[in-house]
């Protein structure tokens, strides 16, 4: 993640508002915890490793910065009961399983499911672009 990234968030965890929405300080916290160990991972490992990591479930992934908050993984083999926060990952504009428009499409199911819990949801992509967000 690059400096300006870096302080946008921490500018908005600050504010505690993301265009005119308020957010607890807990939800913006867990997501920044989420961004930060994506970043040290991604340190470490290449995006697919992660991605299919972070679906299995491995290494306590599903517990941002470490926490015992549990947080649902989309795609994942396993889904928690609803949870504040969840993390999408998506990789390539593909229908399949992490493809984006079919992650969306799960985030979308998802946040349908879980309205009145789920408060946000931290998408990870490694393809952004006009046509995939129509």
């Amino acid at each position: 993640m690059d400096q300006n990234t870096r302080n946008h968030l921490a500018a908005r965890r600050r504010s505690d508002s993301y265009n005119s929405v308020d957010f607890p300080r807990e939800i913006l916290d867990a997501a920044a915890a989420i961004v930060d160990r994506l970043e040290g991972y991604l340190a470490e490992t290449t995006y697919d490793r992660l991605l299919d990591r972070i679906a299995r479930r491995e290494g306590g992934l599903a517990h941002p910065a470490g926490t015992g908050d549990l947080i649902n993984v989309i795609p994942g083999d396993q889904k928690a009961a609803c949870t504040q926060v969840a993390l999408a990952m998506a990789t390539g504009t593909s229908v399949g399983r992490y493809g984006f428009p079919g992650i969306m499409r799960s985030v979308r199911e998802y946040m349908i499911d879980c309205e009145r819990i789920t408060n946000l949801v931290v998408l990870l992509t490694d393809t952004w672009g006009p046509r995939q967000i129509e």
